[in-house]
């Protein structure tokens, strides 16, 4: 909201607070009479946003002028906004250019800007401009907090003059934030004390963390004090705001009475005799533990992308959502975010041993001595490419040859892998002969998946040989469109030519499902193509390696064909998993995610596995005619 205001004189003619000339919050979202330049052309500017969401859509910022340095990818921004004409011609004496600044809480909050000033709203002359002002912001805590800065702009008493804020020299950041833009002369005065709005005097039940402190603004103040403690004279200061509310950063003792004053301050002085107020906190409840933290403590993953899963604790208050700590160290974990939901996806996992831990918070303060499980990260692809990765995990969930028993997996997204390794699930196909592939997957809508196999038939550790892509070229394309995933509706068929010059025995195949349009562009077909990598951003889809073996032509006949549907429940399972049928199963044995055997078991339609660790599992079901029959099973 913009203001002009006039002298404010005592009836003797003495003036007793500053004369503001030009004033703007943005609380109005209305910059119409700003002048906005995106130097840089990229399409983005100052106030196309006025407020910064977290990830659970709660603002980060005030309402206030918004440029970015990173927006899904990164930005090099060039951008201006100049202010409407400010009347200085009635000003004498000294006149200030006032203004806040914030940028993001984290590490990359290195935002570099300026600030001009000229009578002149040419970029030209505002560059030209003796009096500007330029910094790198760095909160040294990274805490994201609001800064105020003020630049002299006296020079120009008597003449009328623009502004000028400039984001630029900077990329992959992430936000700026410019409010409370004023012009004015300085206080003569200091300022009048405040009121204290919240929590209400005497209060009782305040949240032990997390509790905001609210005042009103005082007139003439720049900042205020925020004083705190446990005695009805608080002495201790606690922070300098210069907003009018305080988020308490430290979580206070529970049932306990506590003393707070706000006292308002300019370069004249500070207020006296302020008024305090008292709250009392609530008998605190913080949630307990969480509960089936997967993967189990000491579990082999697959590197790539790894999915951490929960649930809500039972003990304690209840949660309203979670930090999740992840690291090399269980001593010097990181703080990745903190989410509503009960799962979340690590992309990006290299190889090697991690800590991760899940703790429960709500109003009341953080679950305490909670379980840091340790895991290892393995890649189950070696020595061939991978893993792949997805910008969003579109799963396939069936995949079968003819011949052979398929392989299922759930169509769900959650807590699913961008790329998953069935290395145990063995498909036998006939050197020199015609096959046929099936695959289904969940297309996230009405879209088209392209599936593309890649088989290593000279078992030279790589795809990159002749004769070893399928359905990667226009008019061969093997495609899907609007599947959930679910069902037999979806499965998709396609004739598959074995070389006569396939070497006999094991290796390896990767089925590759990847979004694009009905038409695809020159870079989708690239990347359909590509058995290795996928683009970092719009990559939609998922990929999944098998075990292919190489068998003599007229070795499989028509009775390989299963003929019977197997299948293990309940799934999810506690201790105990069911088989359908175990009619021709020779033995049993179990995997974990990266292909170790954990193990081995008779035949029989109750599989007591009680001892294993909560987490994902394959379930390989050895026939005796030699096939194998592959399930995911998770023991919670």
């Amino acid at each position: 909201m913009k203001k002009f205001l006039l002298p404010c004189f005592l009836a003797l003619g003495m003036c007793v607070s500053a004369q503001t000339y030009f004033s703007d919050n943005f609380d109005d979202e209305d910059v119409s009479d700003w002048t906005r330049i995106d130097a840089d052309g990229d399409g983005r500017n100052w106030a196309d946003i006025f407020v910064v969401p977290d990830e659970n859509g709660n603002p980060t910022t005030p309402v206030s002028l918004i440029s970015r340095s990173w927006q899904v990818s990164a930005l090099t921004p060039d951008n201006w906004i100049i202010s409407p004409a400010i009347n200085l011609t009635s000003a004498t004496g000294t006149v200030s250019l006032n203004w806040k600044v914030k940028c993001a809480p984290f590490e990359w909050d290195k935002e570099n800007y300026s600030v001009y000033v000229s009578t002149s709203n040419t970029t030209a002359a505002l560059l030209a401009s003796p009096v500007k002002f330029t910094e790198t912001y760095d909160d040294p805590e990274n805490l994201g907090r609001q800064y105020s800065r003020t630049l002299d702009v006296s020079s120009f008493a008597g003449q009328t003059i623009y502004v000028a804020f400039r984001h630029h020299n900077v990329t992959d950041m992430d936000y700026i934030s410019i409010d409370d833009v004023v012009v004015k002369s300085p206080e003569t005065v200091a300022p009048s004390c405040t009121t204290l709005t919240s929590p209400a005097n005497a209060a009782t039940g305040v949240a032990v963390s997390g509790a905001v402190l609210n005042w009103a603004a005082a007139t003439g103040a720049d900042s205020y004090d925020i004083y705190l403690g446990t005695t009805a004279t608080p002495t201790t200061l606690l922070a300098n705001a210069t907003g009018t509310s305080y988020t308490l950063t430290t979580t206070l003792a529970s049932n306990t009475t506590y003393y707070w004053s706000v006292v308002p301050k300019n370069n004249v002085g500070s207020a006296t005799g302020c008024s305090v107020f008292s709250f009392t906190t609530k008998t605190a409840n913080p949630p307990g533990c969480v509960g089936n933290l997967t993967p189990a403590n000491g579990s082999n993953v697959s590197t790539g992308t790894v999915p951490l899963s929960w649930t809500a604790p039972t003990t304690g208050g209840t949660a309203t959502s979670y930090d999740v700590y992840w690291g090399t160290s269980a001593t010097t974990l990181t703080k990745l975010g903190n989410t509503v939901n009960t799962a979340v996806n690590i992309t990006n996992v290299t190889a090697g041993s991690y800590y991760f831990q899940v703790v429960a918070i709500n109003a009341d303060g953080a679950a305490t001595g909670c379980a840091i499980n340790n895991i290892t990260a393995v890649n189950p692809f070696a020595p061939y490419c991978g893993p792949l990765t997805y910008s969003t995990i579109e799963p396939i969930s069936y995949v079968n040859m003819k011949h052979n028993t398929a392989n299922t997996s759930s169509a769900s997204a959650t807590g699913a892998s961008a790329h998953e390794a069935f290395i145990t699930k063995e498909f036998k196909v006939e050197q020199g002969t015609t096959t046929e592939i099936s695959v289904n997957s969940n297309t996230g809508g009405a879209f088209t998946h392209y599936y593309s196999v890649f088989v290593d038939w000279n078992k030279d550790g790589d795809f990159a040989d002749a004769g070893e892509s399928y359905f990667t070229t226009s008019g061969n394309f093997f495609t899907n469109n609007a599947s959930t995933g679910s069902g037999t509706t979806g499965i998709k068929t396609k004739a598959l030519t074995v070389p006569a010059t396939a070497t006999l025995g094991k290796t390896r195949m990767r089925v590759k499902a990847f979004y694009a349009a009905a038409t695809p562009s020159a870079t989708a077909i690239a990347n359909i193509a590509n058995p290795c990598t996928n683009p970092a951003t719009a990559a939609y889809g998922q990929a999944e390696d098998y075990t292919i073996e190489v068998v003599a032509p007229g070795t499989l006949a028509v009775s390989d064909v299963n003929k019977t549907d197997v299948s293990v429940y309940p799934n999810p399972f506690t201790d105990v998993l069911n088989i359908s049928d175990v009619k021709g199963v020779k033995s049993v044995s179990i995997n974990d995610i990266s292909g170790r055997e954990v193990k081995t078991l008779a035949p029989a339609t109750e599989l007591n596995l009680s001892n294993l660790n909560a987490g994902l599992y394959i379930v390989n079901l050895k026939m005796e005619d030699g096939s194998v029959k592959t399930f995911k099973a998770i023991k919670k």
